[in-house]
């Protein structure tokens, strides 16, 4: 691998997929970002996107390395076989590195807003011994 097209093209078309997660997923940080009401919402789809794009990069690891099985039974001279499994085999693991590299800046992303979110909504529970309102919107006696 010489430079990130080559990784990018060799990893097929899987890494459209876990890219197009990718894109979904920072869109949703930044609606949530951006919107006054921070719901929690956003940061749910998120975290689903960034789930379905490392699964996909596992299904292209899967699938690259049924292709590979099928490219190296195709290989007659038992000598060249060890190179062409020692080449093949990285590249089958492209969309899971893909999927990784895209997923880590996004979850940790996600872990401070929602840390942060969960501080913002402590710090508007009330603190005193008041009895909370209930699903019915009816207040307990003490």
């Amino acid at each position: 691998m010489t430079n990130f097209m080559e990784f990018y093209q060799n990893g097929g078309i899987f890494m459209h997929t876990v890219t197009l997660t990718l894109v979904g997923a920072l869109v949703s940080l930044a609606i949530h970002i951006t919107t006054r009401a921070r719901s929690p919402r956003h940061l749910d789809l998120a975290a689903g996107l960034v789930r379905a794009g490392a699964l996909f990069g596992a299904l292209g690891t899967v699938m690259g390395l049924i292709e590979t099985g099928m490219a190296l039974s195709t290989i007659g001279d038992l000598a060249v076989w060890p190179r062409a499994l020692a080449r093949a085999l990285p590249i089958a693991l492209y969309p899971t590195a893909w999927a990784l590299l895209c997923a880590s800046p996004v979850v940790a992303a996600l872990c401070v807003l929602r840390f942060r979110h969960a501080r913002v909504r402590e710090s508007l529970a009330p603190r005193d011994g008041h009895a909370r309102l209930a699903g019915n919107l009816h207040a307990t006696a003490p």
